[in-house]
């Protein structure tokens, strides 16, 4: 292999690579940024300032947007909760029925949280899309379902790791957690497999940990801000931290553009 700009190819392929840098090298060419779905590369230079800037300026003409789709996701989960009442065994009278009880609540809850998270990937995507200056609408955060298998399942295999992480004197556990933080946006935008969004958002995550960390410290604590006068602050906050996401995003893989 031969090494050339940072990455190591055959010697039939270097004359094909030099060909793809020659055409896309010069200031003029105009050429479209593009990034290979199954492969993204990192994109870094990006500043803790710069993303929340940029978070809060595109927040602009979403807020409405973001909190439709977020009421939807509400009023489905209540529904979810209020049928689940109705239909959750009731009465402990032998230890039978109280296992039953315990098992169906413990489903239940699986149930509800694995909904959520659908959800949340809907809202994330509609993130991304806002990045991305394209127009966005509320029933964006159906778009989860179409993905549900993948997303299950990498927050199942997110929560094994981030726990054993976190027995294993905790620091382990917080690196995997950013580490992962892009993981559904990857699966949601680029249809990959759990495995490889994990992968994938750990190794880029990786190179500017310490910079995600703090930009996601600092949203948590706006939003934690935000809930004082009577919630009223997450108006604004709430959209913002869905922005703040696709702009992280945007800034460590670049953004696919959609045709039409």
């Amino acid at each position: 292999f031969i090494a050339k700009d940072g990455r190591l190819y055959c010697p039939d392929c270097v004359p094909a690579a030099e060909a793809a840098t020659d055409q896309t090298a010069g200031p003029d060419t105009g050429a479209a940024d593009t990034t290979d779905a199954s492969t993204p590369e990192a994109r870094y230079g990006f500043t803790i300032g710069g993303v929340l800037r940029e978070a809060w300026a595109k927040t602009k003409g979403a807020k409405g947007t973001v909190w439709v789709g977020s009421a939807v996701m509400c009023l489905v989960l209540l529904a979810l909760v209020a049928g689940g009442a109705l239909l959750m065994p009731s009465g402990t009278a032998s230890g039978t029925s109280s296992m039953a009880g315990f098992v169906g609540e413990m489903l239940f809850f699986l149930i509800i949280n694995a909904v959520t998270v659908i959800f949340i990937a809907g809202l994330l995507f509609m993130g991304i899309r806002k990045v991305a200056d394209e127009p966005i609408s509320w029933n964006m955060v159906f778009r989860g379902f179409s993905m549900a298998g993948k997303i299950i399942v990498a927050t199942i295999l997110q929560s094994l790791l981030v726990g054993i992480g976190f027995l294993l004197l905790v620091l382990p556990g917080i690196y995997l957690a950013i580490g992962y933080a892009m993981t559904i946006p990857l699966i949601i935008e680029r249809q990959m497999s759990p495995w490889q969004a994990m992968e994938a958002s750990r190794k880029a995550v990786h190179r500017e940990w310490w910079k995600i960390a703090a930009i996601f410290l600092v949203m948590t604590l706006i939003l934690n801000i935000s809930m004082v006068p009577l919630g009223i602050g997450l108006i604004w906050s709430w959209p913002m931290f869905i922005i703040l996401a696709g702009v992280v995003y945007r800034s460590l893989f670049g953004i696919q553009k959609k045709n039409g």
